[in-house]
């Protein structure tokens, strides 16, 4: 392998490895994107529980209004 080769190597692993860091990096953001929507989800679920609950029985009123 002449020196020309093996750098021509390099060059095209370095270029294979940046291509992953950006694949991960994409993962990474749109993985924690999806964890804050499931989050608020989560949050608007439980607040509709707690509303139905207070529906059905007034007394369990959390937040009374002034």
């Amino acid at each position: 392998m002449t020196d020309k080769q093996r750098q021509a190597e390099i060059d095209a692993i370095k270029r294979i490895v940046a291509g992953h860091e950006m694949m991960i990096k994409t993962m990474l953001v749109n993985n924690s994107a999806l964890m804050t929507v499931i989050e608020a989800n989560e949050a608007l679920n439980y607040h509709k529980e707690l509303e139905d609950r207070e529906k059905r029985n007034p007394n369990l009123k959390v937040l009374k209004a002034l």
